[in-house]
């Protein structure tokens, strides 16, 4: 072993063991890589959760889309997906879903819609755009269409 002599007081000295010193820097060093570790595992899991709520709304956006395009409603199509009495929560243009993309007043997960009508002489061409947001920040987003004929229902 190897030993260092430091001085304590006038004229005293004691040896100080460098393995000691070596086994603090040790320790040191694995407590700093530990937190490291922690804060990429704490990033990897906030990733896999918002992977999850993105897997959630492309399904519910999908649902959507079919629905919408078979009459051209998108109430109706609202109405299929969450049903009669949950599609009744729509605040206007948008609907508050939770983490697994059904209807809950205190969700996370911001369904807004917009919906276009293009006239023509045989028809209307209907248009809805859905847009999925968790907290003001976009996370999906979705166009379809469905073609009414005059006087019809969507692909008649």
């Amino acid at each position: 072993m190897i030993y260092l002599k430091i001085k304590v007081s006038a004229g005293e000295t004691r040896p100080v063991n460098l393995f000691f010193i070596e086994l603090i820097i040790s320790l040191l060093f694995f407590s700093f890589s530990g937190a490291v570790v922690l804060r990429v595992f704490a990033y990897a899991d906030s990733k896999a959760r918002l992977g999850s709520v993105l897997e959630n709304a492309t399904l519910c956006a999908q649902s959507i889309a079919e629905a919408y395009s078979s009459d051209g409603d998108i109430g109706g199509a609202l109405s299929v997906v969450f049903g009669e009495e949950q599609a009744a929560y729509a605040d206007g243009s948008e609907l508050t879903l939770d983490n697994k993309c059904s209807v809950s007043e205190s969700g996370t997960v911001r369904l807004s819609y917009s919906e276009n009508i293009t006239e023509y002489a045989a028809g209307e061409l209907r248009a809805v755009t859905l847009r999925f947001s968790v907290s003001g920040e976009e996370l999906y987003s979705l166009t379809c269409s469905a073609y009414v004929p005059e006087g019809g229902a969507a692909g008649e």
